[in-house]
């Protein structure tokens, strides 16, 4: 795990409420990838999935979910992929949101 990426370091704070560490999480998973960054964000997966524990945040997770499903697909853990692609898909209503993990999800689906 990377000790001194931001990712670590953000869901590492104690302290301060954490529905404002999760806005930044997320933003900052979502430049990771933007940025092809998807070992960084999964070598921060435990860090994430301490989150996902927390019923209370689950629909906050989406998009940190979708990426993070989306990063192993890229790095062809297709197993780890689907598992946080499915996360993301239940904790949403947004049917676009739906709409583009099912994309994906079936391109998965026909490289298994």
């Amino acid at each position: 795990m990377q000790k001194n990426s931001y990712i670590a370091m953000l869901v590492g704070l104690r302290g301060g409420q954490n529905k404002f560490r999760l806005l930044g999480l997320s933003i900052l998973i979502e430049s990771s990838f933007q940025q092809n960054k998807y070992k960084e964000i999964i070598d921060n997966s435990e860090l994430i999935q301490n989150f996902n524990l927390r019923k209370k945040y689950k629909n906050d997770l989406v998009q940190v979910n979708m990426f993070l499903g989306l990063s192993y697909l890229f790095e062809g853990d297709l197993i780890k992929g689907i598992e946080h692609l499915l996360i993301a898909k239940r904790s949403t209503e947004n049917l676009k949101v739906i709409e583009i993990i099912d994309l994906y999800l079936n391109e998965a689906d026909k490289a298994i």
